[in-house]
């Protein structure tokens, strides 16, 4: 149901959502309209949760939201197989990435302090791995 919800919030704006911290609003509009068999009216239905990082983000941020979303994931994800490829040591963030990305599909990332703290010390990760690396030599 949340997700069916954010869909039709997001089709209302489209282009640049309902702006941060809009979604809990944007759910609860939404629920007033369903019919109680489909959950209306229970405690705790409203929630700021759509259950998917893209679903809140296309509810907070619209398109332009999500295409910064997605563009960021795409370079974490080639930082990681670019790091991969030049050292295997480094398959711990690429693993971690590919978690988030499955993780976020069924769950709202940025509203869980836990993983906002994770994500930020694996996007640090991610950007110590991506630097050049140095060549070893006997003076070094």
């Amino acid at each position: 149901l949340w997700w069916n919800a954010a869909i039709s919030i997001v089709k209302e704006s489209p282009a640049g959502g309902f702006g941060a911290g809009s979604t809990r609003g944007q759910l609860a509009r939404v629920e007033e309209r369903l019919p109680q068999h489909l959950g209306a009216g229970i405690d705790g239905f409203i929630s700021i949760d759509p259950h998917s990082t893209i679903g809140a983000t296309a509810i907070e941020q619209g398109l332009v939201g999500l295409a910064l979303l997605f563009g960021t994931a795409l370079t974490a994800a080639w930082v990681s197989i670019r790091a991969v490829l030049r050292d295997l040591r480094h398959t711990g963030p690429l693993a971690a990435w590919c978690v988030i990305g499955a993780v976020a599909v069924v769950h709202t990332l940025q509203f869980s302090p836990w993983m906002t703290a994770l994500g930020s010390i694996l996007v640090l990760q991610t950007l110590w791995i991506a630097r050049p690396l140095k060549p070893i030599t006997p003076h070094n």
